[in-house]
């Protein structure tokens, strides 16, 4: 959910928000990050913001997903100069490598959370997204502690999984602490064919069903359904009727499409779990 003005039409239809993502919700402001750290806004308009999807959709969970902007996305805007030039934005400094890179823009992110959970609102998680590696992880649930959050007590904390690296060290995660697990599809495809999925030139080679990708999925989705650890699709793949079918056979706990969506694949998950159960019940 990028619109917060979505959030009250929507909230009848569905079982919670998969990600709420803050960048544009900052972005519209015409204001770098920075600026508005230093002016002193960030959080509060951050807080309003989310307020506005937390309030009517509770008490049905709602993931706050922290910034993941590349730096040519911040480039243009007041005080954006401060960004470096990268060749390849989405392989550059982003997500919570980014964040972790100006600690005080995370502690602010981390204090509208600390702000919506001081007014009742329970309902609030937090998604780490774009993790390289557990020490990520790990600095991020230090920082939420000293904005007075204890992880996984006072709120779920989980992660977005989409490196190979994340996928393969998942065991680090689950013995550090993760209440749930969203798969990034379009950045763990970029990532594992090593193909920038805004490259026109190799487009033909970003394909999200690549065998390779289809078995990073697989591994996620098992090793979270062993540990009893809820994972969810998210983003793009979420709204194809062909990847979710082949999520939802192969175990995946929830799909967060977009809100003009949903209606439409909540019928095409019923219908896809009714063929499992059919199957299942013919084999045996």
């Amino acid at each position: 959910m990028n619109l917060p003005e979505l959030a009250e039409s929507t909230s009848a239809f569905a079982d919670g928000v998969g990600s709420i993502r803050i960048e544009n919700m900052v972005i519209d402001r015409g204001k770098h990050l920075q600026r508005l750290q230093h002016e002193g806004k960030l959080t509060d308009i951050i807080t309003q913001e989310v307020r506005k999807i937390v309030e009517p959709f509770y008490p049905k969970p709602v993931w706050f997903r922290t910034f993941d902007i590349a730096t040519d996305e911040l480039k243009h805007l007041e005080g954006g100069s401060i960004e470096s030039e990268e060749a390849n934005p989405l392989l550059g400094l982003r997500g919570i490598s980014k964040d972790l890179n100006n600690i005080e823009v995370l502690k602010s992110e981390f204090k509208t959370v600390r702000n919506l959970l001081d007014e009742g609102y329970n309902n609030l998680a937090v998604k780490i997204p774009f993790i390289r590696d557990i020490s990520e992880y790990i600095s991020a649930k230090e920082i939420m502690k000293q904005v007075g959050i204890t992880p996984h007590k006072d709120l779920e904390v989980g992660a977005s999984i989409e490196t190979p690296s994340a996928v393969l060290t998942l065991d680090e995660f689950i013995e550090e602490g993760i209440d749930f697990v969203s798969i990034g599809m379009s950045d763990l495809t970029m990532c594992s064919l090593a193909v920038d999925r805004r490259g026109v030139k190799v487009a033909k080679h970003f394909n999200i069903m690549h065998p390779a990708v289809t078995k990073l999925v697989q591994m996620i989705i098992n090793k979270c359904n062993e540990r009893g650890i809820e994972s969810c699709i998210c983003g793009h793949a979420a709204s194809d009727p062909k990847i979710v079918d082949y999520l939802v056979k192969h175990g995946i706990s929830s799909i967060s499409t977009n809100p003009d969506q949903i209606l439409k694949m909540r019928k095409f998950v019923c219908r896809t779990e009714k063929e499992i159960i059919l199957r299942n019940f013919r084999e045996n």
